[in-house]
């Protein structure tokens, strides 16, 4: 399957559709509670003064931030947010079309894997109310996603520098997903060839450096501890705890989905090896992030926060679409042996 007009056309189309099937809830809603006033005291710091934890949250969704004042300033912030969830939908659509032409799937794959990794409601590990990859809202953690997964499809094609260009961007929608996307992108690249991985390295962190320093430098620099906010604490378990903590049977349903991913890798070892390694450094990243929420943080084994970070369901809506489009391209390069039916046997699962 050859990347032409024709194709983009029907992932744009697929992907409005699946934005349509998904449906859409306008803005204000969910997180626009939080992040909204917080772009509103940026821009006026007068605001609020007597909410002390808002004052000592060092904002980090700075596309959202972005994209809200160019709603007040604008055609209101209902519109931009409205506009840029279709542009999200058809964004990931085509940069999934990338993915399966690279791995040498057909067109025919991409309403499958929008079936089976988008449509379907897969809660908890998918971050439940913050949306899948495609959204019925506007969230910045899509926005970060989205970038994740074109840092994928590039650096399928060995275009590296992009690659971390595109993480580096991610930063300044939700930093603790871009980090998930460089470690995946990162072990997918040095799988393939150490150089690929240095390039992505050195650009991700230039780019993101301007965002990530005010972030360390507020956690390093934090007042007195009664004064600062407990991550854990404060904002996790209290904010969210059944996003954080999800059940077994979703971590379960992910681990579905990572281990057809893991047999599509096998199947496409069998001819495209370089790409194969690619995507089995990919699948490896997810392992680790699964790990950490199979076994670290759901077994309470600590409480540290950077367990929190590395907490799967940050990034499991890439791992969604990630997993089917490999297995699927692993069936069509490979269309014999028992290994075929196994990878079959997960994705209907």
């Amino acid at each position: 399957m050859g990347m032409n007009r024709t194709g983009i056309l029907i992932a744009v189309a697929l992907g409005l559709l699946a934005q349509g099937l998904i449906g859409y809830a306008p803005f204000p809603f969910g997180d626009d509670f939080a992040y909204a006033p917080l772009a509103e005291y940026r821009a006026n710091p007068e605001l609020f003064p007597r909410d002390d934890q808002l004052r000592l949250f060092q904002n980090h969704a700075q596309i959202y931030e972005w994209l809200y004042r160019l709603g007040v300033a604008g055609p209101g912030v209902e519109v931009v947010f409205r506009v840029a969830v279709w542009v999200l939908a058809a964004v990931s659509t085509v940069t999934l079309l990338i993915i399966l032409n690279a791995l040498g799937a057909p067109l025919a794959a991409l309403p499958v894997v929008l079936g089976l990794g988008v449509i379907v409601r897969l809660g908890g590990m998918g971050r439940g109310d913050f949306g899948d990859l495609i959204s019925p809202f506007f969230h910045h953690h899509n926005v970060a996603l989205t970038l994740v997964l074109s840092a994928v499809a590039t650096a399928i094609l060995k275009k590296s520098w992009l690659a971390g260009v595109l993480l580096g961007i991610a930063v300044y929608a939700q930093p603790m997903t871009a980090f998930h996307g460089a470690i995946v992108v990162g072990l997918g690249a040095l799988f393939r060839s150490p150089v690929e991985a240095v390039k992505v390295a050195i650009a991700a962190i230039v780019v993101a450096l301007p965002a990530a320093v005010p972030i360390l430098g507020s956690m390093v620099g934090a007042p007195e501890p009664s004064a600062s906010i407990d991550l854990i604490h404060d904002a996790y378990r209290f904010r969210a705890p059944v996003h954080y903590d999800p059940p077994w049977p979703d971590i379960g349903l992910a681990t579905l989905y990572l281990l057809a991913g893991w047999f599509g890798v096998v199947r496409l070892a069998r001819s495209d090896r370089p790409v194969a390694r690619f995507m089995a450094g990919v699948m490896a990243g997810f392992t680790l992030l699964h790990f950490v929420t199979a076994i670290v943080y759901k077994c309470g084994f600590s409480e540290w926060f950077g367990f929190f970070i590395l907490d799967a369901n940050r990034s499991t809506p890439v791992l969604f679409v990630l997993g089917t489009a490999v297995a699927l391209a692993g069936l069509f390069c490979a269309p014999q042996g028992p290994l075929v039916r196994i990878c079959g046997m997960f994705l209907l699962a």
